[in-house]
C-alpha cells in the first residue's frame, strides 16, 4: 500500500530577537515546514486573522502586545482551535508556566533549550497538529453528513406533512407553515376533527 505524503506544517515564528528567530526557521524549515516570520505580536495578529498556521511559535515578551495576550487573541478566532502554539519564556517558575497555559497555550519551552530538546517538543507539536486536523476534517464531515440529512428530512416533511393534506378539504382556504426541528424525527403532528372545530396539533 502506497504511503501517503506528509502534508508540510505551515508553521509562524513570532520571536523579536534575530537571531533566534533565524536559528527557529532554519531548524524548523529544515523538518519540513512551511515558515512565516514576524518580530511582534500586532504583526502576527494580523497574520493570524487572514491565515491558518496548524504551528505557531512566540515569545512571551513582545515589543507592544506580548505573547500571552496574543495567543489569547488567536483563541477567539473562528479557526483559532486549530493550532498548536508554544510559547517561548525565559522563566520556569510554576505561575508562569501556569499563565501560560491559561492563557490557551498548548505548551511551552524555556530559555535557553538544548536543540535535542527542541527537537523533541517540535516533533511533539507536529504529531498534535496533524491529529488536530485531521479530527477536525472528521468533524466537518460530520457536520456536513447531519446537515444533508436534516435537509432531505426537510424536504420530505415538507411534502408529506400538513401542506397536501389540508388542501383537499373542501370549503377551507388554508396556509400552512412548517418549520422543521433540528433532529430527524423530531416533528410531530396530528389533526382531529370535531363538530364546527379544527384542531392542528404541532
Amino acid at each position: 500500500m502506497t504511503k501517503q505524503k506528509k502534508v508540510p506544517t505551515k508553521t509562524l515564528i513570532v520571536e523579536d530577537d534575530p537571531h533566534i528567530q533565524k536559528f527557529l526557521y532554519t531548524l524548523l524549515q529544515t523538518r519540513g515546514h512551511i515558515v512565516t516570520t514576524c518580530s511582534d505580536a500586532e504583526s502576527a495578529w494580523k497574520l493570524c486573522q487572514n491565515n491558518l498556521y496548524s504551528l505557531i511559535v512566540l515569545d512571551y515578551l513582545l515589543p507592544g502586545m506580548d505573547g500571552l495576550q496574543l495567543c489569547r487573541q488567536i483563541r477567539t478566532l473562528h479557526h483559532g482551535d486549530r493550532s498548536i502554539i508554544l510559547v517561548f519564556t525565559g522563566c520556569n517558575q510554576p505561575e508562569n508556566l501556569k499563565a501560560v497555559l491559561d492563557a490557551g497555550a498548548d505548551d511551552y519551552l524555556t530559555k535557553p533549550s538544548e536543540l535535542a530538546l527542541l527537537e523533541i517538543r517540535f516533533s511533539i507539536a507536529e504529531q498534535q497538529a496533524e491529529e488536530l486536523n485531521k479530527r477536525k476534517k472528521t468533524e466537518a464531515a460530520l457536520a456536513d453528513a447531519r446537515q444533508y440529512e436534516l435537509d432531505i428530512g426537510a424536504n420530505i416533511q415538507q411534502t408529506l406533512l400538513l401542506n397536501q393534506c389540508l388542501q383537499n378539504i373542501p370549503g377551507l382556504d388554508v396556509a400552512t407553515l412548517s418549520w422543521p426541528s433540528e433532529q430527524i424525527g423530531g416533528d410531530f403532528y396530528e389533526f382531529v376533527f370535531y363538530e364546527n372545530i379544527f384542531d392542528v396539533w404541532c
